[in-house]
């Protein structure tokens, strides 16, 4: 089996490799990696004047004895956010015990009562 390509990496400086090529046509490729590492990529910032979909949706159980999911998705939509932002926001509010859920029907507990009257 013959050899078809080959990769070969070493460190050149800038002034060697431009020598290099400017004396000869080579076909070569060239792959260029910096030194300093890649700044982290930044989480974008929130909406200005768009209440969170946590509030939203403990804003609106306050106001009902009760509601589907559905309901909380329409109203997070409806304030900019994205269909699936009430999922993880419930089940936020399911594991820290301010929301309950019966047969697929979420509603406030003492503590979520006592959180949106600021008591919390």
């Amino acid at each position: 089996m013959a050899l078809k390509k080959l990769r070969i990496s070493f460190d050149l400086d800038m002034e060697l490799l431009a020598k290099i090529l400017t004396h000869t046509n080579t076909g070569m490729k060239i792959d260029v990696f910096g030194d300093q590492p890649k700044p982290p990529k930044l989480l974008a910032a929130p909406r200005e004047g768009r209440t969170p979909a946590r509030i939203l949706i403990l804003q609106h159980l306050a106001k009902v004895e009760g509601c589907r999911p559905n309901e909380l998705r329409d109203i997070c939509v409806a304030q900019g956010h994205a269909p699936t932002t009430h999922s993880p926001q419930l089940h936020g509010l399911l594991s820290t015990g301010h929301v309950k859920r019966k047969d697929g029907v979420y509603s406030l507990t003492a503590a979520g009562k006592a959180l949106v009257n600021g008591q919390g």
